[in-house]
C-alpha cells in the first residue's frame, strides 16, 4: 500500500494520510475533544512515520498542542494496539479521568 506501483493486472491502493488525518482531527475537535491520542504501527517504517507526522501536523491545524505521552507506537497487531490503548487509558486515570471527553 501507499507505494504507487501500477501495471497491467496490478491494482494499487493509495492513502492520503494528510487529508484523512485532517478530516478525523477536525471532526473530533468539532465534537469538543481536546485530548486526542494516536496509536501507530511499527516504528521505523516509512508509512508509520508519515502517519504519525500527519497526526501531529493535523493536531496543530486544529489548535491542539501535541502531547508526546498521547502518541503510542504499536506493531500492526491486535496485541500492540491493546497494549498501547491500555497505556493511554492509564494516563487518563492518572491525570484527570476525562481523557475521552476532552
Amino acid at each position: 500500500m501507499d507505494r504507487g506501483h501500477t501495471a497491467k493486472g496490478l491494482s494499487d491502493v493509495a492513502i492520503n494520510n494528510k487529508s484523512g488525518m485532517d478530516q478525523a482531527l477536525r471532526h473530533l475537535r468539532e465534537l469538543g475533544h481536546k485530548k486526542i491520542g494516536y496509536i501507530g504501527g511499527s516504528a521505523g517504517l516509512t508509512i508509520s512515520d508519515h502517519r504519525v507526522q500527519a497526526f501531529i501536523r493535523a493536531l496543530k491545524r486544529v489548535d491542539i498542542v501535541p502531547r508526546p505521552e498521547f502518541i503510542k507506537i504499536g506493531n500492526y497487531r491486535i496485541t500492540g494496539g491493546v497494549a498501547a490503548m491500555t497505556e493511554l487509558l492509564s494516563l487518563s486515570r492518572q491525570t484527570d479521568r476525562s481523557f475521552s471527553s476532552e
